[in-house]
């Protein structure tokens, strides 16, 4: 069986910053968006932030990403460090960078981390300028 995602939402108190902070974070721009939703392709996987607009908070959603080294977790720490000092709240980063991990969360306060592959991983990514595939990636 041939199984893959269509799409996966991703619910936003405001989409319009939750974009601007994956597009900074992941380097890829919006492909389609209305007043409701904004659109984006990774890798094969079509991305939809919607607006939440109900009273709960939304604290459930995280994000699992993997990198091939653990340079590349200190240039994704530098990166989200520098978007809240640059959108002035840089007290909401929250990283954490131990060993071969870094958590941080994203403007909805949702978790990410993002780990240093396992050795033992078949990935191939010297010719990729984009080190993230869609093999690399959970959400939680």
């Amino acid at each position: 069986m041939a199984l893959s995602f269509d799409s996966v939402l991703i619910l936003s108190s405001n989409p319009a910053q939750m974009m601007q902070f994956i597009s900074f974070i992941l380097d890829i721009g919006p492909i389609d968006s209305n007043e409701e939703s904004i659109s984006f392709q990774f890798e094969d996987t079509l991305f939809k932030i919607q607006k939440y607009t109900g009273r709960a908070k939304i604290h459930h959603r995280g994000f699992s990403l993997n990198v091939d080294s653990s340079q590349e977790l200190v240039e994704i720490k530098q990166m989200v460090e520098f978007y809240y000092y640059r959108e002035g709240n840089q007290g909401q980063a929250h990283t954490s960078l131990n060993h071969n991990r870094l958590e941080f969360v994203d403007p909805d306060k949702s978790k990410w981390s993002v780990n240093v592959m396992d050795n033992s991983c078949l990935y191939n990514s010297k010719n990729n300028k984009n080190h993230l595939t869609k093999s690399n990636v959970r959400i939680f």
